[in-house]
């Protein structure tokens, strides 16, 4: 008889399935792929997505030819997605499907595929022995490079007749090289430009088509499950293996000839953990790698792992002992390791989903979660942490909805008065934001007779006319932008996009914060990406200064020294607290009375545009605005 194979993948939302399916799923119908596996097994795809998302599968022609290679399954997940914490809602997807099985996953192998992984011709037929034989355990790295480079070259190589995505390990290689991730770069201990905060994993950079690796973190590509679990208490690149798996019947993957999974990763993913300068020392780094490395993760750094896009050089034995000599280090000055069961990082990744869910309205537990043993330690020190964040949100707020005394109070302030006004003048909003965030929540809350329609950037420049108001009520539809800082240039677009509305009596507001590093360079493409004659129908407000963006510093580095200290630092760290909340307050009020005697703003915090083509000639100005130059209102700082 044949091995039973479960394909397991999960992806949710339009946009990340419609890039799955031009990209990643291509890329496993190449022959050596699904095809191979499918003649060798007796293999069964299953999706784990969202209900609503189902039919953006089953009208695909790509997954349409998955079916005819062989059985296909949804499993329905809508209960487990959040706007964030991905890694638990992953985790817990993957346990479902297995789970769902009872005893019967004993007699299954779980191959587990990320939806942004495309893959090299051949690479899951190099599993195929593998499976074959009866491996309980095969592990494979994967290797980033960024999406916005290499998804375009990707996209072109796609055969369009048959729908496959046939590139060989070696040209895979070469393209993720030239388009290496800026946090591979940090990771890479042979250069001295910059550095990640917390590695999990390290590179050296042999020549520019070879690259070798010591991961922490290394994907548990496929399973043969010795035991039956009905419960989940752990990631699953922390748990899977020693819950399923004891045995340790184990083989790493370790050379992108036989198997090269390219992750396609946005250019700022992990960004906030890339510091400039030399690599941390090694016991630097291992002090960081104790807090949270199990047994199973110290044993995999132990593998060296290949990337190459040609033969390997005879400088590889040289560049090898210096990993060596690197990694000896390291687990020289490694503590003892953290038991996977319940991890720490598990335990307030779970917190934070159901959190999470909390916000949406949604049930916060699901059966595969298994609930942990009592741990009096961690309970006081948990309790005592719930009891200060709860004790901080209690006096400040959470942004957006934040307290007068505040330092961001007055950011978001101008944003509920300008939704209070849209909301004279109709009910319903369109949301514009690429996740559901607390800004959303706000929106609702502000008048709940409100409707709120949340839709993604990527939605409303695909399909505009789905949203403006002339396709369905004569009633005006008002558009809500949030913005991050990356997405400033897209203003102009944005404005295009829903311009038959805005000329029908629609309003258009773009709201975006934690602007406090933007430079002028930022603000300059900001204004170019608005053509002259839009920009007479804008009304723009700053928000920021020295003094705000120095309270905003002070209270981080007083949490961080909490964090630190816990409550031996609270005689010092509450005081000071209290001083800078009294100076937030009259920041603030200093703010208001300014008003539009302010004619420049340091250090802007946020940026609101208001965007309005019922007026003829002139802007509607936010009030307070200053109008001294009409004709380019940019230029007037307001607030």
């Amino acid at each position: 008889m044949r091995p039973k194979v479960k394909f397991l993948v999960t992806v949710w939302g339009d946009s990340y399935i419609k890039r799955f399916l031009s990209l990643a799923l291509p890329s496993y119908l190449a022959s050596g792929n699904l095809p191979a596996l499918a003649g060798s097994t007796e293999l069964e795809v299953v999706i784990l997505t969202s209900k609503d998302d189902i039919t953006l599968f089953e009208a695909d022609s790509a997954f349409k030819r998955v079916s005819g290679l062989c059985r296909t399954r949804f499993i329905p997940i809508n209960d487990l997605i959040t706007s964030g914490c991905y890694g638990v809602t992953l985790t817990l997807a993957y346990g479902r499907a297995i789970i769902s099985l009872g005893e019967g996953m004993r007699n299954t192998h779980f191959i587990f595929m990320n939806a942004d992984f495309v893959l090299a011709d051949g690479s899951l037929q190099s599993l195929i022995g593998h499976i074959l034989d009866g491996r309980k355990v095969v592990l494979a790295p994967s290797f980033r490079a960024v999406v916005e480079e290499i998804g375009p070259r990707l996209k072109v190589m796609v055969d369009r007749e048959k729908g496959t995505l046939t590139i060989t390990p070696r040209q895979l290689v070469r393209l993720a090289l030239e388009h290496n991730h800026p946090t591979n770069i940090a990771k890479t201990v042979n250069q001295s430009f910059c550095h990640m905060v917390n590695p999990n994993q390290f590179f050296w950079q042999i020549d520019e088509k070879t690259v070798i690796g010591r991961h922490f973190l290394v994907f548990p590509l496929c399973l043969k499950p010795e035991r039956v679990i009905s419960k989940i208490n752990s990631y699953c690149d922390y748990g899977f293996i020693p819950e399923l798996c004891p045995s340790e019947d184990m083989v790493v993957l370790h050379d992108s000839d036989d198997i090269f999974m390219l992750e396609l990763a946005a250019l700022d993913q992990e960004s906030h953990l890339i510091r400039v300068g030399r690599q941390l020392t090694a016991k630097e780094i291992a002090s960081s790698l104790s807090e949270w490395t199990t047994y199973e993760h110290r044993k995999l750094a132990r593998q060296t792992l290949v990337f190459h896009a040609g033969d390997l050089p005879l400088s590889l034995e040289a560049v090898l002992s210096e990993a060596n000599d690197f990694m000896y280090q390291l687990e020289r000055d490694l503590t003892k390791p953290e038991s996977h069961k319940f991890h720490r990082y598990w335990i307030s990744g779970v917190q934070y989903w159901r959190e999470l869910r909390r916000r949406q309205c949604q049930p916060d537990d699901v059966p595969e979660i298994e609930n942990g043993p009592i741990n009096l330690t961690y309970l006081i020190s948990g309790s005592l942490s719930k009891l200060t964040a709860y004790g901080k949100r209690l006096l400040l707020g959470y942004p957006p909805c934040v307290r007068p005394w505040h330092y961001a109070w007055h950011d978001y302030h101008q944003v509920r008065k300008l939704v209070s006004e849209m909301l004279g003048t109709t009910e319903r909003i369109v949301f514009v934001s690429n996740s559901f965030n607390p800004m959303g929540s706000l929106l609702s809350r502000i008048d709940h007779r409100s409707q709120l329609q949340h839709v993604t950037l990527q939605e409303l420049f695909a399909s505009p006319n789905k949203f403006v108001s002339s396709s369905g009520s004569c009633e005006p539809v008002h558009y809500f932008c949030y913005l991050s800082k990356e997405e400033l240039h897209l203003v102009g677009k944005i404005i295009d996009t829903v311009r038959q509305d805005l000329s029908k009596s629609a309003e258009l507001v773009l709201f975006a914060d934690n602007l406090s590093t933007m430079g002028q360079g930022d603000l300059v493409k900001l204004v170019s990406s608005i053509t002259a004659n839009e920009l007479r129908r804008c009304s723009v407000s700053f928000v920021g200064g020295r003094l705000k963006n120095y309270i905003a510093w002070s209270v981080s580095a007083l949490t961080s020294a909490y964090a630190r200290g816990g409550v031996k630092s609270l005689p010092f760290v509450a005081p000071a607290f209290m001083l800078l909340l009294v100076v937030s307050a009259l920041n603030n009020v200093l703010l208001i009375l300014a008003g539009n005697r302010r004619r420049g703003v340091t250090r802007c915090s946020s940026i609101l545009i208001r965007v309005d083509f019922r007026a003829r000639y002139e802007p509607t100005w936010i009030p307070g605005a200053q109008r001294h130059n009409r004709n380019n209102p940019v230029n007037d700082i307001c607030v």
